[in-house]
């Protein structure tokens, strides 16, 4: 379970909000391994966690009614 300290409660995330999270760090690394002299290799595997996460709050989304 992830939590996030807000002063001194916690916050729990539910699991929409950890997929969406990933997503946005998954983007600030992509950027990070521009010139990396693995680029190719890596955004690859990028790619594929990318294409599991989106999937699942594909998922997450058609159960709430918010597909898009």
């Amino acid at each position: 379970m992830m939590y996030v300290n807000v002063g001194v409660k916690q916050m729990k995330f539910n699991q929409q909000t950890k997929l969406m999270y990933i997503m946005e760090h998954l983007g600030a690394i992509e950027d990070l391994l521009k010139d990396n002299i693995d680029e190719a290799l890596l955004a690859a595997s990028l790619r594929d966690i990318k294409f599991i996460l989106e999937r699942q709050l594909q998922s997450i989304n058609e159960r709430k009614g918010l597909a898009r």
